[in-house]
């Protein structure tokens, strides 16, 4: 795959996701948790990045050297996302216990006065729980989802120009 095309690949993907990050949230009046918000950020990087590769890749500023560092670099930062949704998945399901900020608490025998103080304290968002699910997958998994593809899609472009390099 060429190097151009993977850019804008990686664009579009990006563009779709937090698109779809944001229509949920003020569309469909999804709030993120703390996890969720912070699963943006490699996407938000990846967008950056792409559109910044893509431009100078297309006013041939960037040497084609730099294409396979590229595609590695997107396949690493996909690989962050990917353990991010994975670990949010895993506090989804209550498999590992999830930030302080995240996780529901146990309320047991309180009294009034710190039942209230807890409650009050308590993040309005929770981890831990699905707000929203398709053929059983959260918002969560589905980001776990298509990080992995993107991380496919980045090292068999890598592969190929390398394999193109060999040959030529």
């Amino acid at each position: 795959m060429k190097p151009e095309r993977l850019s804008f690949l990686i664009l579009l993907a990006c563009l779709a996701v937090i698109g779809g990050a944001f229509y949920f949230q003020y569309q469909v009046g999804l709030q993120p948790c703390e996890l969720c918000l912070k699963e943006r950020i490699p996407w938000y990087t990846a967008l950056v990045a792409a559109a910044l590769w893509a431009t100078l890749r297309h006013g041939g500023w960037v040497h084609r050297g730099i294409d396979s560092g590229c595609a590695f670099g997107f396949a690493l930062l996909f690989t962050v996302s990917a353990v991010l949704a994975g670990y949010h998945v895993a506090v989804e399901h209550h498999w590992v216990a999830g930030p302080d900020a995240c996780v529901a608490q146990h309320l047991g025998k309180m009294s009034l006065a710190d039942l209230t103080k807890t409650l009050l304290a308590t993040p309005p968002v929770r981890c831990d729980v699905v707000q929203w699910s398709v053929v059983g997958v959260s918002l969560a998994g589905w980001n776990c989802l298509l990080s992995t593809a993107m991380i496919a899609l980045c090292l068999t472009a890598l592969r190929q120009q390398r394999g193109m390099r060999r040959l030529g």
